[in-house]
């Protein structure tokens, strides 16, 4: 695979998972759910929503850094 071919598609794979057009739901939006899980008094007893909750943080604040690194102009 070429470099300007895998720069492509980290790309598209990136913006899937923080940009609402890109289609399917974005990091944000899972984050957003996952509070409202948690919030809702739903049982989490075994800590999964929370656990969760935390990746999601994680990756955004993974996929942030390696944006702004790999797209900035």
């Amino acid at each position: 695979m070429t470099a300007d071919l895998r720069l492509d598609l980290e790309r598209v794979l990136s913006d899937r998972l923080v940009d609402e057009s890109a289609g399917g739901p974005t990091l944000e939006q899972a984050l957003r759910a996952t509070d409202e899980m948690l919030s809702d008094g739903g049982s989490d007893s075994e800590g999964l929503l929370a656990d969760y909750r935390t990746y999601l943080v994680d990756r955004m604040a993974r996929v942030t850094e390696y944006r702004s690194k790999q797209f900035a102009i």
